[in-house]
């Protein structure tokens, strides 16, 4: 019975001085792992909601190129920052550990893309709207740089000798938003949804000499933005105007004319003229600032027979037998003493647009026959001109 139980002791014995030879290795991986000690002061997890700036409004004229900004959006951020930092102490340089080379980085990038991927032009990422022809494009200002290609990176080294090296990294700053014109928009009023806007995540983390990540700031988009696409309609698709019946004794040589004839060409239902949008948030402040730019409406005229030779101030008449000779049509605002050209190379921006959904707008203009020639041929005194107007 005696024997036996020397062999347990003696297995007791081994076992113990086992787990003593454990506890020392697991002490020097413990004493390897406090080398340094890298991380962030200050972790925080923002949400942030951006919601519609200012009126959230557009006018987006037919004659709008590709390309053009039509809505722009600033959100200026308070500032949200965090410290990443690294500590090597006078024990470990003394236990003759190298000098501590830490990485950490800051990115901005997509985490859903709800209309779809972005087209790429240059360093710009261009996203899809619920609203066709309508694109989007972000900019986001923080540790990386004022970014609108996504992911963006930036990143830096920490050189850490011996105590604690700090440097702030910048989590968001300001938010950009920028709706543009990328083909055609259908005819209509059209809501351009925030929720089909990407959401963002702004991540900081390290590579070296550890490995870790955390998502700062989410960023997501609320509201819509109302965009008019479409142009007034003529009340009348012809304008009739009467220069009434005159001697040839009326005119006295080269430059004299008959007395103005007033008429006028009018609109109705117009979309709400309300520019473009340009708007600025500040989060401190909670102050609105911008205005819209106005949309720039015009109208040219296009002579049916030509202009006068070298004086495209005159419309030609009608020719064929029986025409009268000698004589032009001039055109002009009704209160100005400007004539208007007639082969479609200057015309007039219209004033006072309307601003209200479905009002009408008239144009007031007046005509007249002028002497071009020396002397002038009695018959019919026919002319006409085609009207353009852009909307931009």
């Amino acid at each position: 019975m005696k024997i036996p139980m020397r062999l347990m002791s003696r297995l007791r014995l081994s076992l113990r001085t086992l787990g003593h030879m454990a506890c020392s290795i697991l002490a020097l991986t413990a004493l390897e792992a406090q080398a340094y000690t890298c991380g962030f002061d200050n972790i925080f997890t923002d949400n942030m909601t951006i919601p519609v700036i200012g009126s959230g409004l557009s006018t987006i004229g037919e004659d709008v190129p590709v390309g053009q900004i039509i809505y722009t959006a600033r959100f200026n951020a308070n500032l949200r920052t965090t410290n990443y930092y690294c500590t090597v102490t006078a024990e470990e340089v003394a236990a003759g550990h190298e000098p501590v080379t830490a990485r950490y980085y800051s990115k901005i990038d997509t985490v859903t893309t709800p209309s779809g991927a972005p087209t790429i032009s240059g360093d710009t990422a261009i996203y899809p709207t619920n609203v066709p022809g309508i694109g989007a494009i972000f900019s986001l200002v923080g540790s990386p740089g004022d970014s609108k290609k996504f992911p963006a990176i930036w990143e830096s080294d920490l050189h850490v000798n011996l105590g604690t090296i700090r440097q702030i990294v910048g989590q968001i700053v300001r938010i950009n938003l920028q709706l543009i014109k990328t083909g055609p928009i259908a005819p209509g009023t059209h809501q351009v949804l925030a929720s089909s806007f990407p959401t963002f995540h702004v991540t900081s983390g390290s590579t070296l000499p550890i490995v870790f990540d955390h998502t700062f700031v989410t960023i997501n988009f609320s509201g819509a933005m109302t965009m008019y696409a479409r142009t007034c309609q003529l009340a009348t698709s012809v304008v009739d105007v009467s220069l009434g019946t005159h001697t040839r004794g009326e005119f006295t040589g080269a430059g004299s004319a008959t007395p103005w004839t007033e008429f006028d060409i009018t609109l109705r239902d117009c979309p709400a003229f309300v520019g473009y949008g340009n708007y600025a948030y500040n989060e401190a402040t909670a102050v609105t600032t911008g205005k819209g730019t106005a949309n720039k409406v015009a109208i040219l005229f296009n002579s049916v027979h030509g202009i006068v030779d070298n004086n495209p101030l005159l419309a030609k008449l009608e020719s064929g037998p029986g025409s009268a000779q000698g004589i032009g049509i001039e055109v002009s605002e009704r209160n100005s003493t400007t004539s208007l050209s007639f082969d479609g190379s200057g015309g007039f921006n219209l004033q006072n647009l309307p601003t209200v959904e479905g009002e009408g707008y008239v144009i007031p203009l007046k005509a007249r026959y002028v002497q071009y020639e020396s002397e002038v041929k009695a018959g019919v005194a026919n002319g006409a001109a085609v009207f353009t107007i852009t909307y931009n």
